[in-house]
């Protein structure tokens, strides 16, 4: 699977990627680049692609949306945490409105094409092996 990390991402999570090609929106060179555009070239691309494009897509009709993440790590309490610290500073964040011991972290974040309209977002992390 060929996975582009967004700006927002914290470095660490490529290493829990490792056996996919994984790289970031820094390393392609597309630092800055406009949502849109970076969806394009991200589509055309890659297989998985993070926040943005899910928020790219809702709108102000969308109250909810979930981003599932399946890693190989069987802890999962350092990938939460490497997520719980990232979230906060993408431009959408609004607030965290939880955590579950279940292996997800719930928030809210306001659409990238509309700062007056929310949506809750849940991140679900899983482990799997092959």
């Amino acid at each position: 699977m060929k996975i582009l990390l967004d700006e927002c991402v914290p470095a660490p999570m490529q290493s829990l990627l490792s056996n996919h090609a994984c790289t970031t929106v820094q390393a392609k060179g597309w630092s800055g680049i406009r949502n849109g555009d970076l969806l394009q070239r991200a589509e055309a691309e890659f297989d998985l692609f993070a926040i943005d494009q899910i928020l790219g897509y809702l709108t102000w009709r969308d109250s909810k949306a979930a981003i599932i993440y399946f890693v190989r790590n069987r802890n999962l309490g350092p990938v939460l945490e490497e997520i719980d610290a990232a979230t906060p500073d993408h431009r959408c964040y609004v607030e965290t409105l939880g955590k579950t011991n279940d292996g997800w972290i719930n928030f809210r974040l306001t659409l990238l094409e509309d700062s007056t309209s929310q949506t809750n977002l849940s991140i679900l992390v899983f482990h799997f092996s092959e």
